[in-house]
């Protein structure tokens, strides 16, 4: 079992860098940046998610998108 004391959540969120520009996208990269590194990454990526699963996960979907149906 695992208990955690979580506190200050929001003020911990603010604190961390945003993004502001100077997007670009690039063909590799390599993802290996250490935890307190100052440029982040925004992923865009073809996701094979079993049917199986969907059940499973349906409380906290693991890959949500916005669509519309």
């Amino acid at each position: 079992m695992h208990l955690w004391d979580a506190n200050n959540l929001y003020g911990w969120a603010m604190s961390q860098y945003l993004p502001y520009g100077e997007f670009k996208w690039v063909k590799e990269y390599d993802l290996n940046c250490p935890d307190n590194f100052e440029k982040g990454h925004i992923l865009n990526v073809d996701l094979e998610y079993p049917k199986e699963l969907h059940d499973y996960h349906s409380d906290l979907p693991l890959a949500p998108e916005k669509q519309k149906t």
